[in-house]
Order: C-alpha cells, then sequence, then structure tokens
C-alpha cells in the first residue's frame, strides 16, 4: 500500500510553505527521516532537548555582532509571526529588516527571486565590505563574504 499526503496539509509542509513544492524538493525535506533510522534519532534528540533558553543565551550575544545583518521574513510566515522579526531587528545592532509578500516560513522555497532580490539589495548598501575588506569578518566566514562581493559583482 502506498500512502500520498497532500503537502499542502499541516501535517506535511502547508504550515510552512505557501505554494506546492515540487516533490523532489517537498522529498528532499521529508524522506531522509523515513528512510533513515540515524536521522529519526537524531531528530528524536532534538525534539527531546529543544529549548528556548538556547535562543536567549544566543540573543545576549547580539551586542556583539559588528557586520551588517539582513533580517528577511516571510510576512504571512503562519508559524513565526512579523511581530518576532520586528523585536529581532530591533535588538541586532544595525539590523535591516526585509519583509517578502506571499510566503511562509519557507521563504527560499516560496519566493527564491525575491529573497535574492532581497540579499543582492542589501548587499549593496554602503558598509557592505568589498572583496579586500572581507578582512574583519571572523576567517570561517572570509570565503562566504568574498562569494557574496563576487557574485554581487557579477549580478
Amino acid at each position: 500500500m502506498t500512502w500520498t499526503v497532500d503537502m499542502r496539509l499541516p501535517i506535511a509542509l502547508g504550515w510552512v510553505a505557501k505554494h506546492p513544492l515540487p516533490p523532489e524538493i517537498a522529498d528532499s525535506y521529508l524522506l531522509p527521516s523515513r528512510n533513515s533510522a540515524a536521522v529519526r534519532k537524531d531528530l528524536r534528540r532534538l525534539l527531546r532537548t529543544l529549548h528556548h533558553r538556547h535562543t536567549l543565551e544566543a540573543a545576549t550575544h547580539f551586542p556583539e555582532i559588528d557586520i551588517p545583518v539582513l533580517v528577511a521574513w516571510a510576512r504571512e510566515d503562519r508559524l513565526f509571526p512579523v511581530a518576532l522579526a520586528e523585536r529581532l531587528a530591533r535588538e541586532l545592532p544595525g539590523a535591516t529588516l526585509r519583509l517578502i509578500d506571499d510566503s511562509y516560513t519557507f521563504l527560499p522555497e516560496d519566493q527564491p527571486e525575491l529573497l535574492t532580490e532581497a540579499i543582492l539589495e542589501f548587499t549593496r548598501l554602503p558598509g557592505w565590505p568589498s572583496a579586500s575588506g572581507c578582512s574583519w569578518i571572523s576567517a570561517a566566514a572570509r570565503p562566504c563574504c568574498r562569494s557574496i562581493v563576487n557574485w554581487r559583482a557579477r549580478a
């Protein structure tokens, strides 16, 4: 017997994706937990230990952030209301909030073009480093910074 699930249902991806996902994309999210005991074990461990204290502890380090931050958020998100995005943008020094329409939580899946546009616009703002200016970013993040700068130059 084969089960088929309407991906728009809340038990599938209906609360996180506003628009139907292609089957191969939906499978990339759902099949690992169905096909791998190790993934299921990790998921159970995550769900047992997930606690807001970790997020609150991380937020105590917000004042240490000295790089530009883009908070891209789905205006219609059903799980994470816009009020949370506004709070995050207020508490992150110098953060820019960009609300994106016609999407839920899976913003990169629902609106990849609008998200890309928001990222490109953000990286063009004054204060974003040039390729040589990525040195002030942590060593681990420098390759990402240079990639964005080089991508921005080609766009």
